[in-house]
């Protein structure tokens, strides 16, 4: 984002009595005195991942493609193969799962000098009751914390694990562990060189320097002649597949052909066939990758780089000998 935006204000000020972001020697260091005890992200994921494990119920029981299309509307087994589905996860399951601690623990990816800052760019309706600020204990975001964000917050779409969109898939072991990784979180190995580029881009932008002279990345057709704020702006809180849609113009005028070997032939110039179809894969893809993408978010609780900055610039990131935040990004950031 361009701006830092503005933050609940629960996010900003620390009460007596909440924790700082720094870790002490029990983990996330609490101002009432000792460590809160910082729970590991192997302790998290690792559910006793033997060869039965199952990834969508989190028991080593097998489920039924009725059950899970029970679980969702009742409608989507026309939509989704969840027999297929099922085999590949649990294949894939197999294919990591171990009995042996010591090769679950290796499995997990460890931590070591995370601050414990987490996402919170989250404005609210009535007073945080002690919500925030939020540090690495609270996520995955669950339990007392994720109902009232839900309930009095505008943070986009808290998924719960259960939640209809997510088929009963176990999005943390499936997704992160398995696909993605986990994110390198503020303070970890590696997280301050990202974050300098990230600075440096917005020196950059704010003194005016052309896009094509600050990332080395081809400028698409639909935003030719475009500034980086510009740019900023189009994928700002814009409407699903508004740019996808924009893009497919330029196909239809480049007259390009659909494989005819995919999607039936019907006639010689077919609007349902062609442009109904193409409007209808993009809503379809967006629909079918949202749920993971917002279930990633709420469990890895990455902060925003905006967030990073600003606590940085208000000096309420804790500088622990072991922690210290680099000084050429403190003297950029001033």
């Amino acid at each position: 984002g361009k701006k830092a935006g503005k933050s609940h204000q629960g996010s900003i000020r620390r009460n007596p009595g909440e924790r700082s972001y720094g870790k002490g020697k029990g983990g996330v260091k609490d101002s009432r005195g000792g460590g809160a005890g910082k729970t590991s992200r192997s302790a998290r994921g690792s559910r006793g991942r033997g060869k039965s494990y199952n990834p969508y119920n989190r028991s080593p029981s097998l489920v039924s493609s009725e059950t899970l299309s029970s679980t969702a509307t009742g409608e989507v087994e026309d939509r989704i193969e969840y027999d297929a589905v099922q085999k590949h996860l649990n294949a894939l399951a197999d294919s990591v799962g171990s009995d042996d601690p010591s090769e679950i623990e290796a499995q997990s990816r460890a931590n070591p000098g995370d601050m414990g800052f987490r996402f919170q760019k989250i404005e609210c309706d009535s007073e945080n009751d002690g919500i925030f600020p939020l540090v690495a204990d609270d996520y995955p975001m669950g339990g007392r914390k994720a109902d009232f964000i839900r309930e009095n917050c505008y943070a986009w779409s808290v998924l719960k694990d259960d939640d209809y969109e997510l088929h009963g898939v176990d999005v943390e072991y499936v997704y992160i562990e398995n696909y993605l990784g986990w994110p390198k979180h503020c303070g970890e190995e590696g997280f301050w060189e990202e974050f300098e580029h990230v600075v440096d881009v917005q020196i950059q932008r704010k003194a005016g320097v052309p896009f094509d002279q600050i990332l080395s990345m081809p400028m698409p057709r639909i935003w030719e002649g475009h500034t980086t704020d510009q740019i900023a702006e189009n994928v700002h809180n814009e409407y699903p597949v508004e740019h996808q849609s924009d893009h497919l113009k330029y196909i239809w005028h480049d007259k390009v052909h659909l494989d005819y070997e995919i999607t039936p032939w019907r006639s010689k110039r077919d609007f349902i066939g062609y442009e109904v179809r193409l409007a209808e894969i993009l809503s379809w893809g967006v629909s079918v990758v949202s749920a993971i993408n917002f279930k990633v978010k709420w469990i890895a609780g990455r902060a925003r780089p905006e967030e990073i900055a600003w606590k940085i610039a208000k000096g309420e990131l804790i500088k622990d000998d072991d922690m210290e935040v680099p000084k050429q990004i403190v003297q950029k950031l001033n």
